[in-house]
């Protein structure tokens, strides 16, 4: 798909990056990483839901097949530590500035606050240009009700917004109640406005 493997340099995230475009809605897509195999880019809000739309990668000068799309308003999906979508969840421990993730090792434990990033969680409180960085103070919160479960257990939301300094990426946090299941593969996963993440999995002790 590209002609090289670059990343964005920084904010606003271009909309060329290693040789190669990403076209949807007719506007070119920031993209935030290229290679071979794979374009990274961020949609815009400002992209219509509930419709399909056609995905055209330009290389060069050349264009690819237009793939179909249909682009929802909410579709939750959490971050794996390997980029499978399944196993190991980027869920972390939460202790001031510093972060862990919550594997085997370094398990969560009752009373902590867990931050888990992902994306998809709909439209947020504040304009946040596609591409551009979120704001950190005051957070850009995401508008939609949050149900976060973990091991079954419905766990309440302390904060969902879109990751300060980042494009395109969501954290959700919660304080993990005493009564949580533990073990070292529990089941953590996001349902929004209806939609459910991926499953992926956390260390509880």
């Amino acid at each position: 798909l590209a002609e090289l493997v670059a990343e964005a340099p920084g904010f606003p995230l271009p909309v060329d990056l290693g040789g190669s475009q990403a076209i949807l809605a007719g506007r070119r897509l920031p993209l935030a990483a290229a290679a071979g195999g794979e374009l990274r880019a961020v949609i815009p809000f400002e992209v219509l839901p509930d419709a399909g739309y056609q995905l055209v990668v330009r290389r060069g000068n050349r264009l690819s097949v237009p793939e179909p799309v249909s682009i929802t308003r909410v579709q939750p999906g959490i971050f794996t530590k390997n980029d499978s979508g399944s196993g190991q969840g980027l869920v972390f421990r939460q202790s001031g500035d510093s972060r862990t993730l919550a594997e085997t090792g370094s398990a969560a434990k009752a009373g902590e606050t867990i931050v888990v990033r992902c994306a998809g969680l709909g439209p947020v409180s504040l304009p946040v240009a596609a591409g551009e960085a979120a704001p950190g103070t005051p957070a850009a919160d995401v508008t939609a009700s949050i149900v976060l479960l973990i091991g079954g257990t419905e766990v309440p939301v302390r904060s969902a917004n879109l990751a300060p300094g980042t494009s395109g990426i969501y954290e959700v946090s919660a304080e993990l109640p005493a009564s949580v299941e533990k073990g070292p593969a529990v089941a953590v996963t996001i349902t929004v406005e209806g939609r459910s993440s991926n499953t992926v999995t956390m260390a509880i002790e």
